[in-house]
């Protein structure tokens, strides 16, 4: 089911990257007739056209399908943890590995805030 809040997100993210019509159709490999007809409303994205876009905006083909429907959001983990998977995966195993470290160094700082604010309180 195609949902007029994809179309407001996806005219968000190509305005963010400052791109047209033209350069989301050119990055996602869809043509540009496709791409007008979603942001019209005429055409719903299928599950390719969302991979694509997906591919293009460098982002989770969940988050994507979520916003265009085809996914229901409250059974799928947080968009956020998809994102952060999907954009570690775009990585080499030595910089996946500073990502679990720096992901590791900001639990530890959290338990510690938790901690002296809990002993401050007692």
């Amino acid at each position: 089911m195609f949902t007029e809040g994809f179309v407001e997100w996806l005219q968000n993210e190509i305005s963010t990257r400052r791109w047209s019509q033209a350069d989301l159709a050119r990055e996602a490999k869809i043509s540009r007739e496709a791409v007008s007809g979603i942001l019209n409303s005429r055409r719903s994205p299928g599950p390719k056209v969302c991979r694509n876009i997906a591919v293009a905006l460098k982002i989770s083909p969940v988050t994507v399908f979520i916003k265009a429907g085809l996914l229901p959001a409250e059974k799928i983990r947080s968009t956020i943890l998809d994102e952060i998977d999907h954009k570690s995966s775009l990585l080499p195993a030595t910089k996946q590995k500073i990502v679990l470290d720096l992901i590791n160094g900001l639990l530890t700082r959290e338990e510690t805030e938790s901690r002296l604010t809990t002993e401050k309180r007692g």
